[in-house]
Order: C-alpha cells, then structure tokens, then sequence
C-alpha cells in the first residue's frame, strides 16, 4: 500500500511538473518575439521617423535659410544612426539584416546629397540647391524609403512566421501534455484500484472473520 500511495504521489508531481514546463516554454517563446522581432521594428521605425524629421528639416532651411534647421538636423541624423545599428544589431534573419544595411547606406547617400544642398544654398546658389532637393536629391530619399519599407514588411513577415511557428509547437506540446495526463489518469485509476482491493479484501475477510467469530460464542439456550 506504501508503493501504490507513493505512485500516486509521484503521479501527480510528474504531471503538475509537465503542466508548468509547457506552460513556462510557451511564456519563453512568446518572450522570443518580444527581444526580437519588436524590437528590430521598433528600431526600424524610429530610423524611419528620424529620417522624415530631417526631410522636414531640409525643406524648412532651404525655403527660410534658418540654421537651426540645421541644427535639428544634424541632432536627427545621429539618433537615426543609432537606430540604424541596433536594427543590424537586433536583425533575426540574414534579409532583416541586409535590409538595415541597405537601408542606411541610402539614408548616407542622401544625407550627402542633402550638405550639398546646403553648401550650394550657403554659396548663394539657392536656385541649385532647390532644384537638387526636387531631383536628385528626392530620388535618393525615395531609394532609402524604399528600403525602410522592405525592413518594416520584412519585419511584419518574421512575426507572423514566428507566431505560427510557435503556436504549432504550443498545439503540439498541448496535444502531448494531454496524451501525458491520459495516460497518467489511467495509472493513477489502475493504482487506485489496487489500493482499494489491497484493502478492502483484507477488511472484509477481517469483517467475516469476525462474524464467523461472534456466531461461534453465542450462547444456545
């Protein structure tokens, strides 16, 4: 009776200790996304954001001639940098990666042609310098734009890849904890019933016993 009880107890250890391990490696896996995938968007998109801030700030210098259009400038092209390097950093595929690099070699190769820009307007050719923000100029930013958009939808696809992938392996795990638990029910049922009849039966040849014992040493009168 001490090793049917002690299986049991062992029974209900095994299971609550699969139920917490698939619990625990669903939460892991969904803490993947989040370090990952979010945060090579979220980099992305304050590349992004901090780009079409310095957009603003050309358009504004070259219709005003204010510095301090500049000066925002320069203040954007740094953070986009940053944000730059953490999306190769972060990046969870090889096409994440290349779409971060690509991306900021575009954004360098306008922020060139942005300075000359300036140059030529502080030179005092500020029919050059607009011409140039209208041509050649806007045909870089629309290149690097482009290949933000590629890292964004790059990003968006690896999520959903990811979800999937991990809602497959949840199915499964799901599917293997129940068959776990079935099977442990089972031998659980099997023990119990053991346990009853290596009990009951010696009760109740005790409890016959007993009767046979009490009809003997009743008195006949």
């Amino acid at each position: 009776m001490t090793i049917g009880a002690g299986g049991l107890l062992a029974l209900v250890l095994f299971s609550t200790v699969a139920a917490i391990y698939v619990v625990v490696g669903m939460s892991h896996d969904q803490a993947r996304i989040t370090d990952r995938e979010l945060s090579y968007g979220e980099a992305v998109d304050a590349a992004a954001l901090q780009a079409k801030g310095v957009a603003n700030d050309e358009r504004g210098f070259l219709l005003s001639g204010d510095a301090k259009f500049l000066v925002e400038a320069e203040r954007r092209i740094d953070s986009a940098r940053i944000a730059f390097g953490t999306a190769r950093e972060v990046a969870g595929t090889p096409q994440q990666h290349r779409a971060a690099v690509g991306a900021l070699a575009g954004f360098e190769r306008w922020v060139s042609a942005v300075r000359r820009e300036v140059a030529d307007y502080k030179s005092g050719n500020r029919r050059v310098a607009i011409d140039a923000s209208l041509g050649q100029s806007r045909t870089l930013r629309k290149a690097y734009e482009g290949s933000l958009t590629e890292a964004q939808e790059l990003d968006v696809a690896q999520i959903a890849s990811s979800r999937q992938s991990i809602d497959a392996e949840s199915s499964r795990s799901i599917h293997a904890l129940g068959l776990v638990l079935a099977c442990a029910l089972l031998v659980g049922v099997l023990i119990s019933a053991w346990l009853v009849r290596a009990i009951a039966v010696p009760v109740a040849r005790l409890v016959a016993l007993l009767s046979s014992t009490g009809a003997e040493t009743v008195p006949i009168e």
